[in-house]
């Protein structure tokens, strides 16, 4: 049956925010943030689109939570699998008739088209919310989803023009208590991160407030709030700060260690000296706590310090040997400093945890490669070819690929490592630069090497091929 849109001024402005909503991916708007904790170090991680579908919305619309919870809405995903949506669309409807803590059934088969990457999908996910706004036109929902995945997007004035329109729908919302107070939350969460982005911290602090007055027991959250109390920039604020984010991590203690927050915090106001402070008050008193070693780990990579980051790395992986994260950190800063063997001995290690993690491949391959004998050589080359195989996308893989046949000595390898470095010849990352230059230089290109070279080492932040970047400009002055 044809679908009918809505029509009149407000439903035409509607269905322009479904329309630019529907341009970021993502099932379910408001994602629960990550886990606060200190930056990837490294920079090596995979920048390519999974295949598979996107993470679950921990705590709000997670469909694969509904479909573990509700027969209907079970029957519903057997159904679509099948092709058959207007069973799976009736057999929705009917489950959110039965429970009302669900949302109506349009907006769930939007969530569970949404967790597609394929085209046709996200389509039928946009006509489903669609429908969800003219079936619906009291419920709030399917305008949460639309804000929070605009704001990931930081569509600003999108974002604002939904959540005006929720609000007042929420505020008349009485079908069920804990689906208002969701929505609520949602909503409060929403105006605080459009707060964050413009700044406007106390207006951002506020609505994290008032987001936890609704339900306190969000440890995420709360840190979030301590994050917007610290910018602040009042010494009450600050004072504050310290307290909410010393609960959160009681609440959560995968969320950062308090006196590691501040010092990031600090980071985030560029203000290093401060940070530096913290971060020796957090060495004093968490000295034998493995995840404090590893946010100094990362913090002195960032710093250019090998020395004091691999103390620490090692220091983590003694206390923590089954934490991959910090075990790769280490197996780069040994890369770093040139010890092949202990390095691929770590990434092996790695490997045994995470087979399939693309930055863990290739920094085994490369390692393999520079310890110069032919069986590790083509090991580095089988191992780098069936990881830009699987990882076609992801510019390190590419890179890694390119650098081991350019440097592998006959002529066609050497066009082909010629041709994929020219992929990713405008990569941001150092490695990769790195990489170029040496190619350039065997190219006879060295004014150009030393170019790039000098940019990528005007930053005092370790990467894997410093030392050689170094080592290789020396030899061009």
């Amino acid at each position: 049956m044809a679908h009918r849109p809505p029509s009149g001024p407000k439903s035409l402005l509607i269905l322009f925010l479904l329309s630019a909503a529907f341009a970021v991916l993502g099932p379910s708007g408001f994602a629960e943030e990550d886990t606060p904790d200190a930056p990837d170090a490294a920079g090596t991680g995979s920048e390519s689109e999974s295949e598979e579908t996107t993470p679950p919305q921990p705590g709000l619309l997670d469909p694969r939570a509904m479909r573990d919870k509700y027969d209907e809405v079970k029957n519903a995903w057997d159904a679509l699998n099948t092709g058959d949506r207007d069973t799976a669309l009736d057999v929705l409807k009917t489950a959110a008739e039965a429970h009302s803590e669900l949302p109506p059934g349009e907006v769930i088969l939007a969530l569970i088209y949404g967790m597609q990457r394929n085209q046709v999908f996200l389509q039928a996910y946009q006509q489903a919310l669609e429908q969800a706004v003219e079936a619906h036109p009291d419920d709030p929902d399917a305008y949460l989803i639309m804000a929070g995945r605009a704001i990931s997007a930081r569509r600003i004035t999108e974002s604002r023009l939904l959540l005006d329109t929720a609000k007042p729908l929420i505020d008349a919302f009485t079908k069920n208590e804990d689906r208002k107070k969701s929505m609520l939350i949602r909503y409060y969460k929403g105006r605080a991160l459009l707060d964050e982005y413009a700044e406007r911290w106390e207006a951002a602090a506020a609505n994290w407030e008032r987001r936890l007055a609704i339900d306190e027991k969000a440890a995420t959250d709360r840190y979030l709030y301590a994050r917007a109390l610290f910018h602040v920039g009042t010494k009450a604020a600050r004072k504050k700060a310290l307290q909410q984010v010393t609960q959160a991590h009681a609440e959560n203690e995968q969320l950062n260690l308090p006196y590691i927050a501040i010092a990031q915090f600090f980071e985030e106001k560029k203000n290093e000296e401060k940070a530096k402070e913290w971060y020796v008050e957090a060495e004093k008193e968490y000295a034998d706590n493995p995840r404090m070693h590893q946010s100094l780990a990362q913090w002195n990579w960032k710093q250019g310090d090998a020395a004091e980051a691999r103390r620490h790395a090692e220091a983590a992986v003694a206390i923590d040997p089954e934490n991959v994260a910090v075990k790769f950190l280490l197996g780069l800063l040994l890369q770093h400093d040139e010890e092949f063997k202990l390095a691929e001995k770590t990434f092996v290690e790695c490997q045994m945890k995470e087979p399939e993690a693309a930055a863990i491949k290739n920094h085994l391959a490369l390692v393999r490669f520079d310890l110069g004998d032919a069986t590790r050589a083509s090991m580095a080359q089988r191992m780098a070819t069936e990881n830009y195989k699987k990882n076609p996308r992801d510019p390190l893989t590419i890179a890694t690929l390119g650098y081991i046949l350019f440097k592998s000595g006959d002529d066609r390898s050497r066009k082909q490592g010629s041709q994929l470095l020219g992929m990713v010849a405008n990569s941001p990352l150092p490695d990769i630069q790195f990489f170029l230059a040496s190619a350039l230089v065997d190219s006879g290109q060295a004014d150009e090497a030393k170019k790039r070279l000098e940019q990528i080492l005007e930053r005092k932040e370790l990467f894997a091929f410093r030392r050689q970047a170094e080592a290789l400009l020396s030899s061009l002055e």
